[in-house]
């Protein structure tokens, strides 16, 4: 059997569950206090505070130690360089007009490089799960 390999959250995603899990946990001490008066069904609103915290739990990068931290350091460096090779620039990106051919080029790059920078941007979420993972950062000025 070939265990799916588990899908890191990005920081705004956890971000959000996080704030849903806040409004749902205050809509449900609200109906406590209030009673059913209300009609809020407290026992729905633990279900979906339960579930928002698997989710979270699940899509949180665990600890890595400092030997596999490395290895994934140097992957993703490696990474880099790659996704860097043939990538338009960021004055290509944003005067299309100006640079013929631009918008091709984008899309071959990307087409080119879509596995790159889904390694890229989960090994980043793994190493440092709080920033963005971003590769707009790789890209040139001129």
């Amino acid at each position: 059997m070939v265990r799916a390999k588990k899908r890191i959250l990005t920081y705004a995603e956890r971000m959000g569950l996080e704030d849903e899990k806040k409004d749902l946990t205050a809509l449900a001490k609200e109906g406590n206090s209030e009673g059913r008066s209300r009609g809020v069904d407290t026992e729905s609103i633990k279900r979906q505070v339960a579930h928002l915290d698997r989710e979270i739990k699940e899509g949180t990068a665990g600890r890595i130690s400092g030997v596999s931290k490395d290895k994934m350091a140097g992957r993703s460096r490696e990474l880099e360089d790659k996704i860097r090779e043939g990538m338009p620039s960021r004055y290509e990106m944003d005067h299309p007009a100006k640079s013929p051919g631009a918008v091709r080029k984008h899309m071959s790059w990307d087409q080119r490089n879509k596995a790159a920078i889904k390694e890229y941007k989960d090994i980043q979420r793994r190493i440092n799960p709080d920033a963005p993972a971003n590769i707009e950062e790789l890209r040139k000025d001129k």
